[in-house]
């Protein structure tokens, strides 16, 4: 998967859906917007299906992706790299699952 990839599904008005499990007990950090950056919040997601409904750019760390998730009905942040190369995250352990429908 690919910010770019992401991208052109929201061009052509595509729903992203994911899911996420870790079967090791490791979690998913959600982040939140204050002001103009990103902070983790005491949120932890082990186990959840979400929409991803944009992305971000965080200043404060531009080597990392983050997409914009709607869970719960609160809006929330996740980074793509510990989404799909966190701690645990191999196909024995984990369940990722991307899905693009239309």
């Amino acid at each position: 998967i690919s910010m770019s990839y992401l991208g052109v599904a929201y061009q052509n008005d595509i729903p992203v859906i994911m899911a996420f499990n870790r079967c090791d007990g490791t979690s998913l950090r959600l982040y939140e917007k204050k002001g103009t950056t990103l902070v983790q919040t005491n949120e932890l997601c082990s186990s959840h299906y979400f929409v991803v409904t944009g992305t971000y750019s965080n200043p404060n760390m531009p080597d990392k992706h983050f997409l914009t998730i709607s869970t719960w009905g609160e809006e929330r942040y996740i980074c793509l790299e510990e989404y799909l190369y966190g701690k645990g995250s191999n196909l024995f352990s984990s369940y990722m699952e991307i899905t693009f429908s239309k």
